[in-house]
């Protein structure tokens, strides 16, 4: 009677042991089910801890739904997941998600399913991207009560929603999948801007009367948000009938919008500056002047007069990401610019000029870019081109008593691409006036030269333009 109790308790210490053991044999157990039958029970409001172990691991969790509303569910961490929602059969799929990319992380691999649910029992299966991927995540459920929105705009050109050019319209992406027709007339030409604003990856695609397309934009990335995931199209119209389809991204995207849409009639305003070298805006090189990339595609031409050699510096600021060219008069590209560094996206141009005239040509980043800018310039002058030195290299005496001299003549302050010319003076008589020319590379240069005389000592001054002298004397 006593042993017997015992017996049971010792027998129940070795049963857990061994189960134990073999958990520790064969690795963690499975934390959730593989299969529908086996599914993990978790709430419409929940976070629950998953882990894909060992890689080709299936987690499957079963959802009961107690009220009509829209079904949230996905994935964080650094697991890339993909999941699928099934009906109370655990056979029909009624959406799957890979990669939901939100406006934080562009490189989010987790998925995110949005549905409407009605009460009843849903299932859902977690794995991994590929046989490859493993690791842990926590799956996050969510439900909004309440019936999603009507279908509030038709999903053909047949039922389109009209608009007006000058608008802004509320719309939702009810369902993965579902696409929201909008009409607009236009009456006059010009630019037409249509984009929608929100947290919904949308996709905009603008079509002829007859349906024909005409442009097509998924994620329009802005300066203040690189991340952002909505659409924008821009379009030189004419006057005529003109159809936009709205889209979540790749028929897995759901929810709210707003849709804007703007017309900029030709020639209304006049462009704030030129948009060639012919009606360039004439700027000083010492000035800070305003600017609109608008609509996007516009160019601003500027036109610098430089009167005194120096160091050209020129650029924007502001939130456009903008570009920057400089021409020569004859129109040959000096040198482009596209942005400071990853941040400041203006850009930024120091380049050494000589006396003349000179074009500016400021454009956004790519032609979807628009917006305000201030161009500042300024030049700081640099000091007149200078020979600072005489280096003898080599002396040599030749057989008929001849004295052969090889030097070099140092000089400062050049602009490179400039020609100079070296005059020369011996012995206090006038300066030649044409010289010697070369091309500078560099700022500073080393200019070989070479004399010969008999017998007598001389004495030979060399000069770039006004600048001092360097003065060469043989003291034999």
């Amino acid at each position: 009677m006593i042993m017997k109790p015992l017996s049971f308790f010792v027998g129940l210490v070795l049963l857990v042991g061994t189960s134990l053991l073999v958990s520790a044999q064969d690795g963690n157990p499975d934390d959730h089910g593989s299969s529908p039958e086996s599914a993990t029970a978790i709430a419409q409001d929940s976070t629950t801890a998953g882990v894909i172990t060992p890689a080709g691991d299936l987690d499957y969790f079963l959802l009961t739904v107690e009220t009509t509303g829209t079904l949230t569910i996905r994935t964080t961490g650094a697991t890339d997941t993909v999941g699928i929602l099934f009906d109370a059969s655990g056979v029909g799929v009624l959406s799957e998600n890979d990669d939901w990319e939100d406006t934080e992380d562009e490189d989010d691999y987790n998925f995110r399913i949005t549905w409407p649910v009605a009460p009843g029992t849903y299932y859902l299966e977690v794995s991994g991207y590929d046989e490859e991927e493993s690791g842990p995540y926590q799956l996050v459920s969510s439900l909004l009560p309440g019936a999603p929105p009507e279908d509030e705009h038709g999903d053909n050109p047949g039922n389109a929603t009209a608009i007006a050019l000058d608008s802004a319209t509320d719309g939702f992406i009810n369902l993965a999948g579902d696409l929201d027709y909008f009409l607009l007339p236009v009456e006059t030409a010009g630019t037409l801007t249509i984009r929608t604003i929100g947290s919904t990856d949308t996709v905009g695609t603008l079509l002829d009367a007859s349906g024909n397309l005409l442009a097509e934009n998924d994620d329009w990335e802005d300066t203040e948000d690189e991340d952002d995931y909505n659409f924008r199209i821009t379009w030189n119209a004419i006057p005529g009938t003109y159809y936009l389809e709205v889209s979540g991204y790749d028929g897995q995207e759901s929810g709210p919008y707003q849709l804007i849409s703007s017309l900029q009639p030709d020639g209304l305003p006049d462009d704030d500056h030129g948009n060639s070298t012919e009606n360039a805006t004439a700027i000083a090189t010492g000035s800070t002047t305003n600017g609109v990339i608008d609509p996007a595609g516009d160019l601003d031409y500027f036109r610098i007069v430089v009167d005194t050699a120096g160091t050209l510096s020129i650029r924007t600021t502001g939130s456009t990401d903008t570009v920057g060219t400089l021409f020569a008069s004859t129109g040959t590209v000096l040198i482009t610019d596209t942005e400071i560094n990853e941040v400041d996206l203006n850009f930024a141009i120091s380049y050494p000029l000589t006396p003349g005239t000179y074009y500016l040509e400021v454009s956004g980043y790519d032609e979807q870019e628009s917006g305000p800018y201030q161009l500042i310039s300024s030049l700081q002058p640099v000091s007149p081109p200078r020979l600072v030195n005489v280096v003898v290299d080599e002396v040599f005496l030749e057989d008929t008593g001849m004295r052969n001299w090889r030097f070099s003549l140092l000089a400062e302050g050049l602009i490179p691409g400039q020609v100079y010319h070296v005059q020369e003076s011996i012995d206090g008589e006038t300066f030649s006036k044409t010289g010697i020319g070369f091309t500078a590379n560099a700022p500073e240069a080393r200019i070989p030269w070479s004399w010969s005389e008999m017998d007598e000592a001389a004495r030979l001054l060399f000069k770039i333009g006004a600048g001092p002298a360097a003065v060469f004397e043989d003291g034999e």
